[in-house]
């Protein structure tokens, strides 16, 4: 894989392969965090009379974006991820236009495809780039108005390049500090607030916070947009095969008896054999409970979940995963966050929560909190709980016996309504969760990640 650094709208119209078309300040962080937010898909374009045309085009859409920085005249909202953290976006389609960003899509003509750069989505490009495997990488600096180079969009050029070279910056957090020294000063000056709000330094910086890719598609109209691409869909295969002659699993088989095409063209029933497993029964004391953060609307189960633990006496040190910013009933938080202040919602003292803000993958939450559980309680044997949703339980539970060392594993499940054997057909999202369960558990189990399992006990 070949990785270039280009710069400017020279750089953009040089381009070639997966395209990376960077603008830390603000342009990709704001199209993040509106897709965080619920945005059905967002329109780049390169000119404001173009916007107002594709504003006839889709009436109900809203208007969004700058020149100079500050706000267009007539348009529904600036380039500010902090002054759109409360606007509902929710399956709207946004117009956007900037003075850097918009303007490198624009440009980029010679791009096989094109991701939208950010720190916040840094990690899930990187995912996306390895998935696609190409012989050419571009990772274009927009910079000032497009005219010249600025630090932040260099620092995220080459924190993905390290990240795809498998060699990452380990100086990440002085670097970003040192952001406030040089094209991130005008967010600290105090006559800059109104275009260049304090918090939009913290939004566009807070390194990997989402766990996905914005790409840009075409519409069958030729209207091209961004569009959200997950970090689990990234990870998983697509495919199937004719539903005759579908695999008949037994007790006893092991995952390694069936093909990838047998696993995908499985029914919601064998499914659920395959993700829903008996849970082994809790002791009387847990050293301690690791809680998993995941989408916004499972989160409150998992943290009740963990609550009860603490209520019946089995445990009094949890840890909450998660780096991922989610829109929840307590704010715009980290998963860790949104976590804790569940659980402390249910009477579980705050003093005895401690957040791990950084994972974005279940992996990254078992060795993250692991290390963090070793400075506190030592080494030695431990009893951890895992508590999650009812259908990620098999697969966290695996993960664990593989990835954090010296400890008995056990696990609390989350009460999700239609998340349990007999009733996950009821709801497409469970029903969902469960096929990529599926997926995930056999490719993690062909990797290695996991040992080869038993699908029924």
């Amino acid at each position: 894989m070949k990785i270039n650094i280009l710069h400017l709208l020279e750089g953009a119209r040089a381009a070639r392969g997966v395209t990376v078309i960077i603008d830390v300040f603000r342009a990709f962080s704001v199209e993040a965090y509106l897709f965080s937010r619920g945005a059905e898909r967002i329109i780049p374009t390169d000119s404001i009379e173009s916007a107002m045309r594709l504003k006839e085009k889709y009436p109900d859409a809203l208007l969004c974006g700058e020149r100079g920085g500050a706000k267009i005249e007539g348009f529904d909202f600036g380039n500010s991820p902090s002054q759109l953290k409360d606007a509902d976006v929710s399956g709207r389609v946004i117009i956007h236009t900037t003075s850097a960003g918009t303007q490198g899509i624009a440009n980029a003509s010679g791009a096989d495809e094109i991701l939208g750069g950010s720190l916040v989505c840094a990690r899930a490009i990187s995912t996306y780039i390895h998935a696609k495997n190409p012989d050419t990488v571009s990772l274009v600096c927009m910079g000032l108005a497009a005219e010249r180079d600025t630090d932040e969009d260099i620092l995220c050029a080459e924190y993905i390049k390290s990240l795809l070279e498998g060699n990452p910056l380990t100086d990440m957090d002085e670097r970003i500090e040192r952001l406030k020294e040089t094209d991130g000063k005008k967010f600290f000056a105090p006559e800059n607030s109104e275009v260049f709000p304090r918090e939009d330094f913290d939004m566009c910086v807070r390194l990997n916070a989402l766990p996905f890719a914005l790409r840009l598609t075409e519409d069958a109209d030729g209207t091209k947009y961004m569009e959200r691409v997950d970090t689990e869909h990234l990870i998983t295969m697509s495919g199937s095969i004719p539903p005759e002659g579908l695999p008949k699993i037994e007790r006893g088989d092991r995952i390694s008896k069936f093909t990838k095409e047998e696993i995908y063209s499985f029914t919601k029933e064998m499914q659920a054999s395959l993700a829903y497993s008996d849970i082994p029964p809790l002791p009387e004391r847990i050293d301690y409970t690791l809680v998993l953060g995941g989408e916004s609307h499972f989160m409150p189960s998992r943290a009740k979940a963990a609550a009860e633990l603490y209520h019946r006496g089995i445990c009094r040190l949890f840890f909450t995963s998660g780096g991922v910013l989610r829109d929840t009933a307590h704010g715009m938080l980290t998963e860790a966050a949104a976590l804790k202040a569940e659980m402390i919602s249910l009477g579980v003292p705050s003093e005895l929560i401690i957040e791990e803000k950084a994972a974005t993958t279940t992996i990254e939450n078992m060795t993250l909190s692991e290390r963090m559980a070793k400075d506190m309680l030592g080494e030695g044997r431990k009893s951890v709980a895992i508590a999650t949703s009812r259908f990620h339980l098999r697969r966290s539970l695996l993960l664990a016996k593989s990835f954090i060392k010296d400890a008995d594993i056990y696990g609390a499940a989350g009460e999700y309504p239609e998340d349990n054997p007999e009733e996950f057909k009821n709801s497409p999202t469970v029903s969902e969760c469960i096929k990529k369960e599926c997926r995930l558990l056999y490719r993690f189990a062909g990797e290695g990640l996991i040992e080869d399992f038993v699908i029924l006990d």
